[in-house]
């Protein structure tokens, strides 16, 4: 998909004149004070849903960004004031690049504040509410626009960067840090979402949730430093290979996949047996750092570790297979047990016997005589407990 953000062009029998006439166009920012009123509505995709003005450091209008919401999903589309010659018009084209930032204003209203980069508009706009010391910036076109906007005005700032719980918005944070320090910013630290976050989860998601002030300034005071982050080089001058990546290597033998929520989980190898636990789970978390332990001798970095947990759950969600999880439990007296330790220590044999629905008795006691595991379908969910995969229905 090309950048909405490019000018546009018409598609025309005479499509080279009216490339040309389009590349005629240059933008005007900021708008003077005597241009014409911009369009209230697109003239494919009606009205917008929402409607952010980007303002300079003097709060002087240098155009809009709009969102549409169709049967399609959602659309964002730039609208920019042009002129071409002694004409003025407002187009649905972006500005040139370098792209100005949306929140100069805020920037310039908080000289001394640190600075908040968050991953579009719309968070931008919750993170100003629930972070009002603090000066919040995005650039336009959300993740892909960070190579295409103007950073010059961060230079001397500290840059703390809130991304989208996801891997775009690992990327996102990553390319932004470099170009803020290329820009002379003082500092740059990333923000690693909270564990429990749901995928492409961000500021606008914190404030419907109903995080205070205080959880978000927690939150953002346990940024890592960016330089913290990055690979070391090897003695001889190449650069080893970053523990992210490492980390996700050492997962080829584990099966990722996803509910019917989008709630992502995965299998992995425990000693005999496989388990099935949540991507963003305390036991997975602790199979990946001793596994990186073993294969490096080093312990993984806690910024590597959330990264790399990041990308794993896009990956299930994104692209996984979707299947049931479910929870075994015996059932005695009309009672409903979790399986016993020894129970779960079975092997596959045993998790197949439940699976056809025989009788089993638990040696601990814990489930009584002859009590009858019950399974749902879908994939067993519970520690120790072995991976019969079936495909949702």
């Amino acid at each position: 998909m090309g950048d909405p953000f490019a000018p546009l062009e018409n598609t025309d029998n005479s499509a080279s004149a009216s490339r040309q006439q389009n590349h005629d166009w240059i933008p005007v920012a900021p708008v003077p004070a005597d241009a014409p009123a911009a369009p209230e509505k697109h003239p494919k995709l009606g009205r917008p849903t929402a409607k952010w003005t980007y303002r300079d450091a003097g709060a002087v209008l240098l155009g809009f960004v709009l969102r549409f919401d169709g049967k399609d999903g959602k659309v964002f589309r730039p609208l920019v004031l042009h002129r071409r010659g002694e004409k003025r018009e407002w187009r649905w084209s972006s500005w040139s690049t370098p792209r100005p930032l949306y929140g100069l204003d805020r920037l310039a209203d908080k000289p001394n504040a640190h600075v908040l980069v968050t991953e579009g508009e719309k968070a931008a706009d919750a993170a100003a509410r629930l972070l009002p010391e603090l000066a919040v910036v995005t650039s336009p076109n959300g993740s892909k626009g960070a190579s295409h906007a103007d950073w010059t005005s961060l230079r001397g700032r500290v840059v703390i960067i809130w991304p989208d719980a996801d891997a775009a918005g690992l990327d996102y944070a990553n390319a932004v840090a470099r170009l803020v320090k290329r820009a002379g910013a003082k500092s740059v630290a990333i923000v690693s979402p909270p564990t429990d976050a749901s995928v492409g989860w961000d500021a606008a998601d914190a404030e419907a949730d109903g995080w205070t002030h205080e959880r978000c300034a927690r939150l953002v005071r346990s940024a890592t430093h960016a330089d913290a982050a990055a690979s070391p080089s090897a003695g001889d001058g190449r650069r080893r290979t970053p523990q992210r990546d490492t980390l996700i290597g050492l997962t080829e033998r584990c099966d990722l996949w996803h509910d019917s929520y989008r709630t992502a989980f995965v299998t992995f190898p425990v000693n005999a047996h496989r388990e099935n636990w949540p991507v963003r789970s305390r036991e997975f978390r602790m199979w990946l750092s001793s596994r990186f332990f073993e294969e490096t001798g080093a312990a993984i970095g806690g910024q590597a570790l959330e990264d790399g947990i990041r990308i794993l759950e896009a990956r299930a969600v994104n692209d996984g297979p979707e299947h049931v999880p479910a929870t075994r439990v015996g059932r005695a007296q009309d009672r409903l047990y979790r399986p016993g330790r020894r129970e779960l220590a079975s092997r596959r044999d045993r998790c197949e016997r439940l699976a056809r629905g025989e009788a089993s008795t638990d040696q601990d006691g814990a489930l009584g005589r002859d009590a009858t595991f019950a399974r749902a379908g879908g994939r067993w969910h519970d520690r120790g407990a072995a991976a019969i995969p079936q495909r949702s229905r």
